[in-house]
């Protein structure tokens, strides 16, 4: 299936294009809502991580002792992780996302992932816009916090994008591919 730009489309504004498909991004569109994720993705989520530079962007080191199909269905199995995610109309997995809760007030996002196919093209920020209206509207959370990694600098445009703030950064505080990373500390606040 081809992609296409959204700038190469000018009668496509804030949708994403597939080819002949359109497939419009907001929150009335059944096939772009947030859902509980299925673990019948996880074969396909997992295959978006083909390296180990890939998993430590990705997951910084929550799976140091390595990852498969069972040791992520154990991790979706905290009591304090809800995971979400987004399918196109065949009901690929698009986006898939982690909220963590941290206390009443407190939620951390985590482990936010496009399908790479279709990254590029805003679906990131469609994607954390909805993950932040469901916390607002579903949770009660009053912030949202997340980390990232100084060089991943399509994680920060996206999160900037939708209205994160850096509070702090941690200097070379995590290793990828032998290179120490600042980790970006970045906040959301949802209710002022």
């Amino acid at each position: 299936m081809e992609l296409k730009k959204i700038q190469d489309i000018p009668h496509c504004l804030n949708r994403i294009c597939f080819c002949s498909d359109y497939l419009e991004m907001n929150s009335l569109n059944h096939n772009h809502r947030l859902f509980a994720f299925d673990n019948r993705h996880i074969p396909e989520l997992l295959s978006w991580i083909k390296t180990t530079s890939d998993l430590g962007y990705w997951a910084g080191n929550t799976f140091e002792e390595g990852l498969s199909p069972l040791i992520f269905s154990r991790h979706l199995a905290r009591k304090d992780l809800t995971a979400r995610m987004m399918v196109d109309t065949e009901n690929r997995l698009l986006a898939y996302g982690e909220i963590v809760k941290m206390s009443s007030r407190l939620c951390s996002f985590c482990r936010i992932a496009i399908r790479p196919d279709a990254r590029g093209y805003g679906l990131g920020k469609k994607f954390c816009g909805s993950l932040i209206e469901w916390v607002k509207s579903a949770q009660g959370h009053e912030e949202v916090m997340l980390n990232t990694l100084s060089s991943n600098h399509a994680a920060l445009a996206c999160y900037t994008g939708v209205g994160f703030k850096m509070i702090s950064r941690k200097k070379k505080a995590r290793l990828v591919d032998g290179i120490k990373q600042d980790i970006m500390k970045m906040n959301y606040l949802v209710r002022k």
